[in-house]
């Protein structure tokens, strides 16, 4: 059982549904409903309406009825869980013998998972199950995922389908977790991350100059190591 495919259809509560809340939601032209973070909310003479960053950088508005906040349920009970749950789901990883305790009974490690320890919330920039992140798949390129364990190694299951396995000290700049950065911690020479013409994965660049004509919102000249540039905006 996929517990991890399960979203409650009903209408949220309002209070539930902020800036950064893992939903799930509706795409333009499209009636399907898709994975996605609320980036932004707009309320323009009592109604509610709702930006959402898709996993492949795709920007929507809904209202709340065309939300659904991404939950899991438990099986075999009726409590309802935040995806953030991590003792909601059981890794498919065989654990480390240095985690398992003298009070363990163990016939073959191959045939045994260890049940996590509950987090209810991961707090935000912190590499832990449940952390979404950008991992980076090859040469310039990172993509959505998110960290389904971690152990002696951090495991990441991109939203594509496929799986990636770092290693703990190379994890700190192959994995960055999805939270967007403070305009003061950037400045010319800054290593970043960043979309290229709305390609569903980011680069690596370099910030190269920053425009701040506009004090609201500063624009920052991007070289990506391809060779590229572009103009963005935070």
């Amino acid at each position: 059982m996929n517990i991890a495919a399960i979203v409650i259809d009903t209408n949220p509560d309002p209070k539930d549904v902020v800036v950064g809340t893992q939903v799930v939601g509706q795409r333009p032209n499209e009636s399907s409903h898709v994975e996605g973070k609320i980036i932004e909310i707009n309320d323009e003479d009592g109604k509610m309406a709702y930006r959402i960053d898709f996993w492949d950088g795709v920007g929507n508005w809904n209202t709340l009825e065309q939300i659904r906040v991404l939950t899991t349920t438990k099986p075999g009970g009726l409590s309802i869980v935040d995806a953030n749950d991590s003792a909601a789901v059981v890794p498919d990883v065989v654990p480390d013998p240095a985690s398992l305790t003298v009070d363990t009974w163990v016939f073959n490690i191959n045939n045994i998972r260890i049940l996590m320890t509950r987090k209810p919330k991961v707090p935000e920039g912190v590499l832990d199950v449940g952390t979404v992140v950008w991992a980076h798949t090859s040469k310039i390129r990172y993509y959505k995922g998110f960290v389904s364990y971690k152990g002696t190694k951090l495991h990441v299951d991109l939203y594509d389908g496929d799986k990636f396995l770092y290693e703990m000290k190379d994890a700190s700049h192959r994995v960055i977790p999805d939270v967007p950065p403070k305009a003061a911690d950037i400045k010319p020479g800054t290593r970043v991350i960043a979309n290229y013409k709305n390609r569903p994965r980011y680069f690596s660049s370099t910030v190269m100059e920053i425009d701040a004509s506009d004090p609201s919102e500063p624009k920052y000249h991007l070289k990506f190591d391809d060779g590229d540039e572009i103009l963005d905006s935070l």
